[in-house]
C-alpha cells in the first residue's frame, strides 16, 4: 500500500463516525445500575445511598467489601 492511501484510508471512519460510542449511555447505564444495586443490597452500614457511596469512597477496604459480595 503506497503512502497516499495509506493516508487517504478506508472510508470506513467517515460511514461510522461514532461506532464505539453508539453504546456508550447505555453501557453508563448498566455500571450506574450494578453500582445502586451494589449500595442497596448492603445492610452492614444504616444509611442511606449517598452515604454508602461516601463511605466507599473514603474507605477502600469497605469498597472492596462491596464489589465482592
Amino acid at each position: 500500500m503506497d503512502a497516499v492511501a495509506q493516508a487517504v484510508g478506508t472510508g470506513a471512519e467517515a460511514r461510522y463516525p461514532a461506532a464505539g460510542l453508539h453504546y456508550a449511555a447505555e453501557n453508563l447505564a448498566t455500571l450506574r445500575w450494578l453500582a445502586l444495586n451494589l449500595l442497596k443490597r448492603e445492610k452492614t452500614i444504616k444509611r442511606g445511598i449517598k452515604g454508602k457511596q461516601l463511605n466507599a469512597s473514603w474507605n477502600h477496604a469497605h469498597l472492596l467489601l462491596l464489589l465482592q459480595n
